[in-house]
């Protein structure tokens, strides 16, 4: 369809019928279509009576991107790796070609183009040169998918992620978020051929070799060092002289941006496969699960280390010495060691550490290899099953992915995410027993990779792969969900994705941080505290003050204490609208009143009472839009 720019575009528009596939359109000077051959896979100029102007075949169909006009009298054509002048007569003047990467948009203005180059910034140039001025896009994260995060005590953010692109080129990046700049670092041997020493690079590259499984978890050590897991890599035997840069296990220095450690077999308890699995994988290749600090000592869970069998290893920060709970630590001599698939880990206030583990057989016969179900650590290091533990949610050998600790009430709460649902178990002398009359979420298939998480306030988060986020409230028992049963997804939320990979809580600030598969979203926790002034008065804020209806679908009133009733009134005193919510210190209202009609143009008065709390007082401007 057109329409003239000068009317008021409210007219009935013409309709324009093409006979063929369109795949753009441009102003040269009228309009001109570009379309799909139907002899061959060249591109065709057509006008808006589907009258061929110009056939182009040189350029490739399938990875065409766009054409723009540049100055009035030249085309740009774009395809993922050539970008091509054409002049008035279309006839071919300058061309340009990438290698080992891929252009992605591109714009111009009348003297300057810039296209885009995949992970690498962009490119400037003009008609006549084409591209001479590299620029690298260096306070950026680098990539967009990254699969474990975690915020420092001082507030910055770090995240890895590790995998294939949909053209299946790797990749590996860890961000360093300081509240300012993003410092972004990767493997040398997957960077060093997309730098450009005379510019500004994207990422400062480390000499270690990128594994292919995703890491699970990343942690800060006391001396501001992190260290993540460098998974999905053959390490090398303790025997052999093949150990350089192949982690394991990277400790990085964030101020002097250098590698300090390199954990593998060689130098730690970290091993892998070794025939046990399959008789056949005698490689030593390595999976590493989560990594956790508690006191002086970090914890790395280290599923298929038929190695050394430490399946859980332990490193003490302060002597820098490797220890493991062997698999054949089991404290019933009679019970198999089929422990080798450690998939989460918690500790319980106690300081006792608590292991799910996946079920699963071995691939070179039908022995147990790894039994599934929970075990503690005893005071001898050894597994323990808890006796009861037919009480878990699918049973005693059940595949658990994901535990966590909630301090509730008083007591230590686990939570087990599994196949087959999600349930809270107090412990009391290490048996469990069910917080909730049911399983919950039993209809939503749990994958490895998916999480349970407690916040501050003992709130349980839900993360998936495949359906967003869920939330239990404390305050409810564990009995309701927010904002519903349905939970966060990208439809309801600012959620960019319903792959979820990994989430953290700042406790200060009160943001929530999730990392999907599109990048890193944070969100303003529905349950933080509330903030006082110097006369310990808490003030109602507004996101939107005027609110506009019903242009604006909600206003968002924050700062108001949990428990709290607002009440919303004409300057008059009227009481138009009352919203009760227990458990929340952000509350939404849409701008009707209790008959669900739109209240009028006005000033209105929001009143918070609680009966543990001063009241407070806040004004809004509504301006009703006809």
């Amino acid at each position: 369809y057109s329409s003239d720019i000068n009317s008021d575009l409210k007219s009935p528009w013409n309709y324009i019928k093409i006979d063929f596939d369109i795949l753009g359109a441009i102003c040269f000077p009228d309009i001109l279509f570009l379309v799909e051959s139907d002899s061959n896979s060249g591109i065709l100029f057509a006008d808006q009576s589907s009258n061929i102007i110009n056939e182009f075949d040189t350029i490739d169909l399938d990875s065409f991107i766009d054409a723009v006009v540049i100055d009035g009298s030249h085309i740009a054509m774009i395809t993922d790796n050539k970008i091509t002048i054409l002049d008035s007569d279309y006839n071919q003047i300058n061309s340009t070609t990438i290698d080992d990467n891929k252009y992605m948009l591109f714009a111009s203005d009348q003297d300057n183009m810039i296209v885009s180059i995949k992970n690498q910034g962009f490119s400037i140039g003009d008609i006549n040169n084409l591209f001479n001025q590299k620029a690298h896009l260096s306070n950026s994260p680098f990539i967009d998918k990254y699969n474990t995060i975690s915020l420092l005590d001082n507030g910055d953010l770090v995240a890895v992620g590790v995998g294939k692109d949909q053209e299946e080129d790797s990749y590996s990046s860890i961000l360093h978020y300081n509240g300012s700049d993003y410092i972004n670092y990767g493997p040398s041997n997957l960077y060093d051929s997309l730098l450009d020493e005379e510019f500004s690079n994207p990422i400062i590259t480390l000499d270690y070799k990128a594994g292919t499984k995703t890491p699970v978890s990343i942690i800060e050590l006391d001396n501001d060092n992190i260290i993540f897991s460098n998974s999905g890599l053959t390490l090398a035997h303790p025997d052999s002289d093949d150990i350089t840069n192949r982690g394991g296990l990277i400790e990085l220095d964030l101020e002097s941006n250098e590698i300090v450690n390199i954990f593998n077999s060689h130098n730690s308890t970290i091993g892998g496969q070794q025939g046990i699995y399959n008789e056949n994988w005698i490689s030593n290749y390595s999976v590493i699960g989560q990594i956790s600090k508690y006191g002086n000592n970090i914890y790395l869970l280290n599923p298929y280390d038929e190695l050394f069998g430490e399946v859980v290893s332990k490193y003490n920060t302060v002597s820098n010495q490797w220890s493991g709970i062997n698999v054949d630590n089991t404290f019933d001599s009679n019970e198999d060691n089929s422990l080798y698939m450690p998939q989460a880990m918690t500790f319980d206030s106690n300081g006792q550490l608590w292991i799910g583990f996946r079920n699963e057989s071995a691939l070179s016969s039908d022995a147990t290899y790894s039994y599934g179900g929970i075990r503690y650590i005893n005071s001898n290091n050894q597994f323990k099953k808890v006796q009861n533990d037919e009480v878990l949610i699918g049973g005693e050998n059940s595949n658990v992915w994901s535990i966590d600790v909630c301090s509730y009430d008083g007591s230590d709460v686990l939570w087990v995410l599994s196949s087959d649902g999600i349930q809270g178990y107090t412990i009391f002398n290490n048996e469990l027993s069910s917080v909730i009359g049911q399983d919950l979420f039993i209809d939503i298939p749990f994958y490895e990779g998916d999480h349970i998480r407690c916040d501050q306030y003992s709130n349980v988060w839900i993360t998936t792969r495949h359906s967003g986020v869920r939330v239990l409230l404390s305050d409810s028992n564990y009995t309701e969900s927010w904002p519903s049963f349905s939970g966060i997804t990208e439809d309801n939320s600012g959620l960019l994705s319903d792959i979820v990979y990994d989430i953290d809580f700042d406790d200060e600030s009160g943001e929530i941080y999730f990392s999907t598969d599109l990048g890193i979203a944070i969100m303003e926790s529905p349950f933080s505290q509330i903030s006082y002034d110097s006369s310990n008065e808490y003030k109602i804020y507004f996101d939107k003050n005027p609110f506009l209806i019903p242009k604006d679908d909600t206003v968002v009133i924050s700062n108001i204490p949990m428990g709290s009733t607002l009440k919303i009134m004409t300057i008059y005193g009227k009481i138009i609208r009352t919203i009760t919510e227990q458990s929340f210190t952000r509350y939404e209202w849409d701008g009707k009143d209790e008959f669900g009609n739109y209240v009028p143009s006005n000033v209105y008065i929001v009143i918070s009472s609680n009966s543990e709390e001063k009241s407070a007082i806040g004004k809004i401007a509504i301006v009703r839009e006809k």
